[in-house]
């Protein structure tokens, strides 16, 4: 009987580090100082629960911009110019996207953009998510799953399956921080 403690506690110190995903390297910094953007301020606001945006990169003439759109279709694109900003690496998960926002119960949380499911199948990326359901919602037109956003991301419609690949988010307040669990 005195092995039963030490044994139970073993099977589940970490059972909380398997919610985040490392299949896919995610590092992702945003200087909210810096940039006063509407759409990234809504979605660290703990006050404004529901609000989630697509989050992606792009180089346009030698500058990184970072692309923002909310599931209304409201969109922004930022140029990180910088010097900190220039030098600050920007991974955006399986193929460059990732959702982040508030959700009702769960705080801040964020999500790689690609197909967990249609990914783990074909192995090839390319699989991105769309908004639905007014946002508390990614589906994939290819495998007909959609994904709740308010629930760590799990499978809410269409054939059981992974739910969506999740990463930390953070809000400090300056930074928004989105990475793998290390």
């Amino acid at each position: 009987m005195a092995w039963t403690l030490p044994v139970l506690l073993g099977l589940t110190a970490c059972g909380g580090d398997r919610l985040y995903s490392n299949d896919y390297r995610c590092q992702f910094q945003f200087d909210l100082s810096v940039h006063n953007n509407t759409l990234l301020n809504q979605v660290v606001n703990p006050l404004v629960p529901g609000t989630f945006v697509h989050v992606s990169q792009r180089w346009q003439g030698g500058v990184r911009h970072i692309d923002l759109c909310l599931a209304s279709g409201t969109a922004e694109s930022v140029a990180l110019t910088t010097a900190e900003e220039r030098q600050r690496a920007c991974i955006l998960g399986a193929d460059n996207g990732i959702v982040v926002g508030q959700s009702y119960h769960n705080g801040l949380l964020a999500y790689d953009a690609q197909c967990p499911n249609c990914l783990a199948e074909s192995g090839q990326t390319g699989r991105p998510l769309a908004f639905a359901a007014a946002g508390a919602r990614l589906a994939c037109p290819r495998c007909r799953r959609a994904y709740s956003l308010h629930d760590h991301g799990a499978v809410v419609e269409g054939p059981a399956g992974k739910k969506l690949m999740e990463y930390v988010a953070q809000s400090t307040g300056r930074f928004l921080l989105v990475h793998n669990k290390y």
